[in-house]
């Protein structure tokens, strides 16, 4: 049944894709690490960002209302090593919080 789904389509001349990527752009950007937010906002990715640090966090947050868009880059910590007691994003009784 998948196999005639999929052929009818092709033969339809229809193409499936995944759906395209939005980047928030109107965002505050996060260019280095660690960081501490303390302002409700949006706040982005706009490269892949590399930390060593191996304690504490890269990102805390300490506002409520904050929107984390990732824009398909990553938040990396492997120079910290296997032993790294560190976190990605930390927030602790804060509302509203969104990561993307």
């Amino acid at each position: 049944m998948k196999k005639f789904l999929l052929a009818l389509a092709g033969a339809a001349g229809v193409l499936f894709s995944a759906p395209a990527l939005a980047e928030t752009v109107n965002c505050t950007a996060i260019t280095a690490v660690p960081v501490t937010i303390t302002a409700q906002g949006v706040y982005c990715l706009k490269k892949n960002i590399v930390t060593a640090i191996t304690s504490g966090a890269a990102i805390t947050i300490a506002a409520s209302n904050v929107t984390i868009d990732f824009n398909e880059f990553k938040l990396g910590g492997l120079a910290s090593g296997a032993a790294t007691q560190a976190v990605g994003v930390y927030a602790l009784n804060r509302k509203n919080i969104t990561l993307r």
